[in-house]
């Protein structure tokens, strides 16, 4: 039993696979973009400040006047340098409020502030001259918050991007390698059904295709039916094979079975015409063994015509809704006084009933005919026949057999086959051409039945019995 899954089930399982692949990719490359922003951001604060100088510890100098206020004055800063006891010593840059002394803590709180409109810093140093001093540090908070949230978003959209176009490359790649695992699982299989389909047309030869469990359950019912399909082709050119050996055997076994008596007829005939049978007791003997073999030839054509006519897929059996047993009945009457004259005994078991099944009439009387003839010819005086019909369920079963000698087991397996035999010495004796259980058999299949050989039934030797439908579906 097959666990192989199917294609909807793996290219769903796959597509899924591919879905979560690259919704983890798009994660990665965002968490990677966020920190490479974080550390950028970092960074860039840093930088920012170290740039714009605005802070009080990076831009003080012993000499203040000195300091540099240029990155000051971009954000509308300023510096003041106040002194121990909180006066103003000196400012410079965009001075927006003029101050001339602070008062104890009010540095402090300036510093602390966040309601403050200025981004305040600030730092202690000592003077050229000794002096200790405070540098005071202001800018605009609100254009340096601009300044640096405008710097800051334009690093972000950068990682961003970057994080974006990283995602693009790894989803088309993952895309790629997708196709590529999706295709050879559909491929691989394909190709090998492919290269065999070729062989086959080739009439090379016919392997067939036998797919691991990893392969998807419609490629392997598909070569299921590629290698049933080798088998019975296998199995019609085996048939074949024999149905020419048969032909050829049944050209063979008519030209001796014609050959011979014609033989005879020639050399008979020979000597009559060239007056070497001079006594007329001898000439009427030998026309007698003429008339004889030449009857026995036109036999055996008529046979030989029935059995190709029966044969043929155009030629159609008469059904009727028949009396089986009426039809046995019929038989056994017109065979009885050769039985009766040839020194057998016959035992009929038919009921009284009629047992109504559809038949060709004429063909099935034949069957039965010739099964009761062959008794006769092959079995010697004392021999009893016996002959019963049975319904059975949807089924006729008529039963022809008899006490007498049996048939050899070395034909029973092919005893319905053209030219087969019962007993040698008692055939050349008799007659038989050999074809009568052959013509029997086809007519028997054309009517959906069976016929078997059954050895030592009972008193019986042989028996030979027929099943037949009771309703026919031709």
């Amino acid at each position: 039993m097959h666990k192989n899954g199917n294609v909807k089930k793996t290219l769903f399982t796959n597509y899924i696979i591919f879905t979560i692949t690259s919704l983890c990719l798009l994660i990665v490359c965002l968490l990677g973009g966020a920190f490479l922003y974080s550390s950028s951001l970092q960074k860039g604060s840093r930088d920012f400040i170290k740039v714009y100088n605005v802070m009080a510890e990076d831009i003080v100098k012993s000499d203040y006047k000195k300091i540099n206020t240029d990155d000051l004055e971009k954000l509308n800063g300023w510096i003041e340098i106040v002194d121990e006891q909180g006066n103003v010593a000196y400012s410079s840059g965009v001075v927006q409020k003029v101050r001339m002394n602070y008062g104890p803590g009010e540095i402090y709180d300036l510093l602390v502030d966040e309601n403050e409109k200025y981004f305040i810093t600030s730092t202690k140093f000592e003077g050229y001259n000794g002096i200790k001093y405070r540098l005071i540090v202001r800018v605009d908070k609100k254009l340096y918050y601009e300044q640096f949230t405008e710097d800051f978003l334009y690093d972000f959209i950068a990682s961003l991007k970057g994080s974006l176009i990283v995602f693009i490359f790894l989803f088309f790649l993952n895309i790629y390698l997708f196709s590529i695992w999706v295709g050879k699982r559909i491929t691989n299989p394909l190709t090998i059904l492919t290269e065999r389909l070729r062989n086959f047309a080739k009439a090379e030869n016919k392997k067939k295709i036998h797919y691991n469990n990893s392969v998807e359950m419609e490629f392997v019912e598909i070569a299921d039916s590629f290698n049933y399909m080798i088998d019975e082709i296998e199995r019609i050119e085996e048939e074949k094979k024999e149905l020419e050996d048969s032909k050829q055997k049944l050209i063979v076994d008519i030209s001796h079975d014609i050959k011979t008596p014609i033989t005879t007829i020639q050399g008979y005939a020979k000597a009559i015409a060239d007056g070497i049978v001079k006594d007329e007791e001898d000439k009427q003997k030998y026309l007698n063994i003429i008339y004889m073999k030449a009857r026995s030839v036109t036999e055996l054509i008529n046979l030989l015509f029935d059995y190709v006519k029966l044969d043929h897929r155009s030629y159609e059996l008469s059904f009727e809704k028949k009396d089986i047993n009426e039809l046995v009945r019929q038989v056994i009457a017109e065979n009885y006084e050769d039985i009766i004259v040839n020194g057998f005994e016959i035992e009929v078991h038919i009921k009284d009933e009629k047992l109504l099944i559809d038949v060709d009439f004429m063909q099935m009387k034949r069957v039965i005919s010739n099964l009761i003839s062959n008794s006769l010819k092959y079995n010697t005086t004392g021999t009893k026949i016996i002959i019963s019909v049975d319904d059975i369920e949807d089924s006729a079963i008529v039963r022809v057999g008899d006490t007498g000698v049996g048939i050899p087991k070395d034909i029973r397996g092919n005893i319905f086959e053209p030219f087969v035999r019962g007993s040698k010495d008692r055939a050349s004796k008799v007659g038989g051409s050999g074809l009568g259980l052959s013509i029997v058999k086809r007519i028997v299949d054309m009517h959906d039945g069976t016929i078997e050989l059954y050895d030592e039934v009972g008193e019986m030797k042989s028996m030979f019995q027929i099943t037949l439908p009771k309703k026919n579906s031709k």
